[in-house]
C-alpha cells in the first residue's frame, strides 16, 4: 500500500512539475516592452531607421505606426528593435 501511495504522489509531483513549466507563455524577468527607434534591414543590404509611435506584436512579425511612414508591416528577422538614440549595430545614424 506503500509503495502505491508513493507512486502516485510521484506522478503527481511530475505532472505539476511538467505543468508549471509549459503551462504559460509568461515572458519571466525583467525588461522593458517600450521601444522608440527600429533598425531594418532592406532586400538590397541597407538600413534603414525609422521613430517608432507604437508597434503591436503579430505571429509572423510586428506592426509599427512611424512618424514618417505611417503603418509598416515586418517580418521576422527583418528588423531590430531599440531604445537609444544611438543603433546597437551600426553606431549614430539618421533617423527617419
Amino acid at each position: 500500500m506503500k509503495r502505491i501511495l508513493e507512486s502516485i504522489f510521484v506522478f503527481i509531483f511530475l505532472t505539476a512539475s511538467i505543468l508549471s513549466l509549459v503551462g504559460c507563455n509568461a515572458n519571466i524577468g525583467f525588461g522593458s516592452y517600450t521601444f522608440h527607434y527600429v533598425h531594418i534591414q532592406m532586400y538590397g543590404g541597407e538600413c534603414v531607421h525609422l521613430k517608432v509611435d507604437s508597434w503591436k506584436n503579430d505571429d509572423g512579425g510586428i506592426e509599427l505606426e512611424t512618424e514618417s511612414f505611417g503603418s509598416i508591416l515586418l517580418g521576422d528577422g527583418t528588423y531590430m528593435m531599440y531604445d537609444s538614440r544611438e543603433c546597437p549595430i551600426c553606431g549614430k545614424v539618421d533617423v527617419k
